[in-house]
């Protein structure tokens, strides 16, 4: 049905209100435009960390192992440079402190410093591994000692050894301290008491044999532990040394009739 001729001017009215509606939608555009340069402006504060992140990356290669490294069972090869590494490790520590830089303890192990990265992800790990391998040590040689035969002589040489490897272990101790790292752990654990098993019952054969006073007990034993290995910390003369333990040894001995 044809409208009447009236309306036809009304409808064509309204036309220019439709296209009136475009310009708005267009005047939105520039202003999206506008919004790209502060976009753009935001991405070089993105690239300017990526920097940031890639000189991250080379210290998170060096500082940690490979995933599941620590799982996967170790080559002959392999098991002879973490051996090395934690025997010269120890003696380098001896030597110049904890202080010392991983990169001079691989190069006297013979090593690069990617092989001790390895093995141990970061120096505090290095230092964690050496004390627990000495305390380990303590343990094997007081199992050497534990069937001698003569347990009063036995008793003497675990004391020395012991004094004798305290420096070391004392520098390590401070320094994980200092780190905030606790290196005790169920296998250090183990070994403490392994360790202090055999030293009870070395005091208790050779009391029965008579070769130490009755009146040591094994708190008093390891008090005078503490107190020689101190001494022997601070003491540079390695003959005062020596002399100021056999006085500690000879204070063992039962005293004459």
């Amino acid at each position: 049905m044809t409208p009447p001729a009236g309306d036809r001017p009304r409808a064509q009215a309204d036309q220019p209100q439709a296209q009136d509606d475009r310009p708005q939608a267009q005047d939105d555009r520039p202003r999206a435009k506008a919004g790209q340069p502060q976009a753009q402006a935001d991405q070089p504060q993105g690239q300017a960390d990526q920097p940031q992140d890639q000189a991250a990356q080379p210290r998170a290669r060096a500082d940690r192992a490979p995933a599941g490294a620590a799982d996967r069972p170790l080559r002959a090869d392999a098991r002879r440079n973490r051996a090395r590494l934690l025997t010269v490790a120890e003696q380098v520590i001896a030597d110049r402190g904890a202080g010392v830089s991983t990169e001079e303890i691989a190069r006297t192990a013979g090593v690069g410093i990617g092989t001790l990265f390895r093995h141990f992800p970061t120096k505090e790990d290095l230092l964690t591994a050496v004390y627990a391998e000495r305390l380990r040590g303590v343990a094997d040689k007081a199992a050497e000692l534990a069937d001698a035969q003569d347990a009063g002589a036995a008793l003497r040489g675990l004391l020395t050894y012991v004094v004798g490897r305290s420096a070391v272990k004392n520098t390590l101790v401070a320094a994980l301290a200092a780190a905030g790292v606790d290196p005790e752990d169920d296998e250090t654990g183990a070994a403490k008491r392994r360790y202090t098993t055999v030293l009870a019952g070395l005091l208790d054969r050779a009391q029965r044999a008579g070769a130490v006073r009755a009146d040591v007990g094994l708190p008093e034993l390891h008090a005078l532990i503490v107190g020689a290995s101190r001494t022997a910390e601070l003491t540079p003369d390695p003959t005062v040394r020596a002399r100021a333990l056999a006085v500690v040894l000879d204070g063992l001995r039962p005293p004459p009739p």
